[in-house]
């Protein structure tokens, strides 16, 4: 395996735990649009953020297992 897979799978791995840990605050903007009416767009924001992190994480272990 090249050096610079590790390095690039590092950085996916690392995007993709950001993406997750954004997905926390979000919970905190769902209860207040939940009030305000704009649940859907918060939800849907989650879901978005939730499924990358998900991708960049699978994408990571994939490169670093090449």
């Amino acid at each position: 395996m090249r050096r610079s897979h590790k390095f690039l799978a590092a950085i996916l791995a690392l995007l993709g735990l950001t993406a997750i840990s954004s997905f926390v605050p979000l919970l905190d903007a769902f209860s207040h649009a939940n009030r305000e009416g704009g649940m859907m767009l918060v939800l849907s924001l989650m879901i978005m953020l939730l499924g990358l992190g998900v991708w960049l994480i699978a994408l990571a272990w994939r490169l670093y297992r090449r």
